[in-house]
């Protein structure tokens, strides 16, 4: 996240510190010996007990908005992972989140990656994009076994291997997708005279 305008983002205290809070400290204005106040007196919220900015947070305005510094290379509060950069797949992503399917980053091979572990939303839980073929069943699929492999048990319309399917595999003549007779396809996908 880009911010412009802080006012700083120190170590100068850490939260556990016993140290005695300026005077002024947590009325949301920063006054001398302070380098934020956001108004109250909580440590672990980026702005510290005695008003100093805890380590890996950036605080700005005032009252401040301290905000995680995710691309420090310090793993702050609420991240996982910091590595010191923004690149995606790398086994901390931009978002200092560990590089893996779900967590909202499109990295390495995934096909995309919407946060979230939901099949048939446009992608899968898989990180692949809804579709057949994928290797995730979703609405309007019988099966989907990950590729367009007819006669593998799975075809390649995410319909079981089969007649009257509408796919012609080992052992059918024909298959026209129904198993109704004297359509020129019998029942047994064998062609009618």
């Amino acid at each position: 996240m880009d911010v412009s305008g802080g006012v700083s983002m120190g170590s100068q205290a850490s939260a556990g510190a016993l140290e005695t809070p300026p005077v002024d400290c947590g009325n949301g204005v920063i006054d001398a010996g302070e380098s934020c106040d956001d108004g109250d007196t909580e440590s672990l919220d980026g702005c510290s007990r005695i008003c100093q900015a805890e380590p890996g947070f950036l605080c700005v305005g005032q009252p401040s908005e301290c905000l995680i510094s995710c691309g420090d290379a310090v793993a702050n509060n609420g991240e996982a992972c910091d590595d010191g950069n923004r690149v995606n797949g790398d086994g901390c992503d931009n978002n200092c989140t560990a590089s893996a399917c779900g967590n909202g980053v499109r990295s390495g091979r995934e096909g995309c990656d919407d946060g979230n572990s939901v099949d048939g939303d446009g992608c899968d839980s898989n990180c692949a994009v809804t579709v057949c073929g994928n290797g995730v069943v979703t609405a309007g699929e019988l099966c989907d076994d990950g590729n367009a492999f007819d006669g593998d048990g799975c075809d390649g319309n995410c319909t079981e291997t089969a007649c009257g399917n509408d796919i012609s595999t080992q052992g059918e003549s024909c298959d026209d997708g129904n198993l109704v007779d004297g359509d020129g396809c019998s029942s047994a996908c064998s062609p009618e005279v």
